[in-house]
């Protein structure tokens, strides 16, 4: 499949829950086929009994993976112009604001583009729900649902703002695998 097609499909960036496969009907096609369960087998093979540290390069090689097709998916928006550049620019720092507030721990969202231009990050697991809404003015949305509970918390601020602890606590509840 060649990556044109790719772009005529819906223009959505995830993950399936477990996190280690791009869904079906993502961006999955612009990488080589199963590039990174490629790598990993390869190297696991290699590796008769892996060692912690080998675990965690794997784990961190993974992430990086996931994040650059995140870097590609918010270029591709604003390249077919469901975002403006702005826009790009605010979700890409955002994105490494909270991944350093919470010391590189949480996982890479889900994203998705607005009806009004805005970007919308979002995280699942098991019960729990977090969205990041990105407006084109800067303005950010922080959204938490915890499905068992029924408990709902949200936080508005500007880009640029500190993460608060608040934001960083519910972000914790979603860490890369």
């Amino acid at each position: 499949m060649n990556v044109r097609t790719v772009l005529d499909r819906p223009t959505y960036f995830g993950m399936d829950d477990d996190s280690a496969h791009l869904s079906e009907w993502t961006y999955d096609e612009l990488m080589s086929p199963d590039q990174d369960e490629l790598l990993s087998e390869t190297l696991r093979r290699s590796v008769a009994r892996p060692t912690r540290a080998y675990l965690e390069a794997e784990k961190a090689f993974r992430q990086k993976g996931r994040e650059q097709r995140l870097y590609v998916y918010l270029g591709e928006l604003r390249d077919s112009k469901r975002i403006d550049g702005y826009t790009a620019i605010i979700a890409r720092r955002v994105w490494r604001e909270l991944r350093r507030a919470t010391a590189d721990t949480i996982r890479v969202p889900n994203a998705s583009a607005g009806g009004e231009g805005q970007v919308l990050y979002t995280w699942n697991e098991r019960e729990h729900h977090l969205e990041l809404e990105i407006f084109p003015d800067g303005r950010t949305e922080f959204f938490y649902r915890n499905r068992r509970t029924g408990k709902l918390w949200d936080h508005d601020q500007l880009e640029g703002a500190p993460i608060p602890t608040d934001v960083v606590e519910k972000a914790a509840l979603f860490p890369h695998a």
